[in-house]
C-alpha cells in the first residue's frame, strides 16, 4: 500500500515506473492530482495482458477523464465514486494503478480490470506469463501448444505420465515437478503445453537465474500479491536447473534448501508449484529431491525406440529410411521431418547429458 498524502513521494514513486517524457504524462498528472485532492490512501497495481483497447476496459460506472495515444501506446484515466484508475498500454501489456478510500474498493477494482482483460484475451492469443529477472517482474506473452497437439511426440510411457499432470485442475499435495532427460527429448515443448493447460486455473511464472531467485527473491515472491487473483495457485517454471538440483557449491546448497522448503517444508501449503527441468540423469540429482513422496511428478523424458521412431516418422512424412540409430530423440525426428540429417555427417550420435540444444 502506498500512502498518497505526500505528493512528492507519489510523484517519485510513479515517475520511476512511468516515464513522464512518454505518452500519458498529462494523464499521469491528472491521476496524481486526483489522488491528492480526493485523499485516496489505498493504491493497488497490476500488470496484465489485454487484447482490446483501453477504452473497452472501463470499470462499471466509470467515466473517462482523459485518453492519450501515440505509436508507442496509450493511457487512460477513469474516475467514479471516489475511485481512480490509471491505465498504461504498451503493446499487449497493460499496467494499471488504482486508488480508492479503502483496500476493499481498490482490490475490487483490480479484480474488475483483470476479468475484463482475461475475457478479451482468450487462450488462442497466447499465454500470459509473469517473468522474473533480477528484482523485476513483468508479464510476457508466450506461445504454447495444446497438449492434444503434441501428445504423440512422446513415447507411450512418457505420454501417460504427462497426461496425468496435464489433466490436473487442483493441487493434490506435493508441489514439485521434476522433468529430467537427455537434450532433445521434448521437455521445453511439454513445459509450454503445461503452461497452456494450466493457464485457466493457475498464475504462471517463468524464473530466470533460478539460484539468485531462490536465494534472494523467494520471500518477496511469496508475499507478492499479483493482483486480486492472488489466491490462485502459482506454477513456476525453471529450466535447465542442473546446478540447483545437484547442490553445487555453497550457493547451490542454499538454493536447493529454499526450493525444498517452499515445496515440501513449512511453506509447502502456500499453493506454489515448481516445475523444474534438467538434462541430468536421475542418479546425479540430489537424493533429497528424488526421495519417495517428495514430487508431484518425477518424469524421465527418453528417446523413441526404433519402432516408435518409425511410427512417428510415418505420421509426419519424415525420412524414415534415414533412421540409422537404435533410438532417436524428438529433436532428431524433427530434423528428419524437415529433410535434414538427424546428426551431422561423420559424427556419432551424441552421448546423453551435459549439453543443451
Amino acid at each position: 500500500m502506498l500512502a498518497m498524502s505526500d505528493t512528492t513521494e507519489a510523484r517519485s514513486t510513479f515517475g520511476s515506473t512511468y516515464d513522464l517524457r512518454a505518452v500519458g504524462c498529462l494523464t499521469q498528472r491528472d491521476f496524481l492530482l486526483g489522488v491528492e485532492s480526493e485523499g485516496l490512501a489505498f493504491t493497488r497495481r497490476v500488470s496484465v495482458c489485454a487484447a482490446d483497447d483501453l477504452l473497452s476496459l472501463a470499470p462499471d460506472g466509470a467515466e473517462l477523464q482523459r485518453h492519450e495515444a501515440s505509436p508507442r501506446g496509450e493511457t487512460c484515466l477513469f474516475a467514479w465514486k471516489g475511485r481512480l484508475a490509471y491505465l498504461v498500454r504498451d503493446g499487449n501489456m497493460v499496467d494499471a494503478t488504482v486508488a480508492a478510500h479503502s483496500p476493499t474498493a481498490a482490490e475490487d477494482l483490480v479484480r474488475q480490470l483483470e476479468e475484463r482483460c482475461a475475457s478479451g484475451w482468450g487462450r488462442s492469443r497466447g499465454i500470459a506469463v509473469h517473468t522474473w529477472h533480477g528484482y523485476a517482474c513483468r508479464p510476457r506473452v508466450l506461445q504454447g501448444p495444446t497438449w492434444d497437439s503434441v501428445a504423440l511426440n512422446y513415447p507411450p510411457a512418457v505420454r501417460a505420465e504427462l497426461e496425468r499432470v496435464m489433466g490436473l485442475r487442483t493441487l493434490p499435495g506435493a508441489n514439485l515437478i521434476i522433468w529430467h532427460g537427455d537434450p532433445g527429448t521434448g521437455k521445453t515443448s511439454a513445459a509450454r503445453a503445461l503452461l497452456r493447460e494450466w493457464s485457466e486455473w493457475c498464475q504462471l511464472h517463468y524464473i530466470h537465474e533460478p539460484r539468485q531467485f531462490l536465494e534472494y527473491r523467494l520471500s518477496s515472491f511469496l508475499e507478492w500479491q499479483g493482483g486480486a487473483t492472488s489466491s490462485a495457485p502459482r506454477v513456476c517454471l525453471i529450466e535447465d536447473a542442473d546446478d540447483v538440483l545437484t547442490e553445487t557449491g555453497q550457493f547451490g546448497r542454499e538454493a536447493l534448501r529454499e526450493l525444498l522448503n517452499v515445496t515440501d517444508g513449512l511453506f509447502g501449503d502456500l499453493g506454489v508449484v515448481f516445475l523444474v527441468t534438467t538434462n541430468l540423469k536421475l542418479s546425479h540429482i540430489h537424493p533429497a529431491v528424488t526421495r519417495a513422496g517428495r514430487c508431484l511428478a518425477l518424469t524421465r523424458f527418453r528417446s523413441f525406440t526404433p519402432k516408435e521412431s518409425l511410427d512417428w516418422a510415418r505420421r509426419h512424412d519424415a525420412l524414415a529410411g534415414a533412421l540409422t540409430h537404435e533410438h532417436a530423440t524428438l529433436g532428431a525426428l524433427f530434423a528428419l521431418e524437415h529433410g535434414r540429417s538427424a546428426y551431422p555427417a561423420g559424427e556419432p550420435e551424441p552421448e546423453p547429458g551435459g549439453q543443451y540444444l
